[in-house]
């Protein structure tokens, strides 16, 4: 099973999620991993340990992986189930659905590279 999460593993350390301390425990597995040398050689291999730590249950959040897959890091996003019938009726299914649904996708508006090089008909417009 994976271990449980470095940061905030007690209440007082969830008090300040947003020191440096607290981001640079979860950037480096609460110290697991070794910063690669100024005088060279590399990134250096980490424990098992270290490398189990990227294992966590679901959350939402930042999810920091080795330094050897990646310098990136991705972000989860964990989402709850609901039921149709829970929305605010804002969101329900209506007959104004199709025109919201055009006017949050903008990009569709946008014609093709090759509606640039037709001849615009009078009183026709690219959407």
């Amino acid at each position: 099973s994976p271990p449980p999460p470095v940061v905030a593993e007690r209440e007082a350390d969830a008090q300040d999620t947003n020191s440096a301390e607290i981001a640079a425990a979860a950037a480096t597995a609460g110290g697991l991993w070794i910063p690669a040398p100024f005088e060279g050689g590399g990134i250096q291999e980490g424990s098992p340990k270290a490398f189990q730590t990227q294992f966590r249950s679901p959350s939402s959040g930042m999810l920091y992986t080795p330094p050897l897959f990646s310098d990136h890091i991705g972000v989860t996003v964990l989402l709850q189930p609901f039921s149709p019938g829970s929305l605010p009726t804002e969101f329900k299914q209506g007959k104004d659905t199709e025109k919201q649904t055009r006017e949050t996708q903008p990009h569709k508006k946008q014609g093709t590279l090759g509606s640039f090089f037709k001849k615009k008909e009078e009183g026709h417009s690219v959407e």
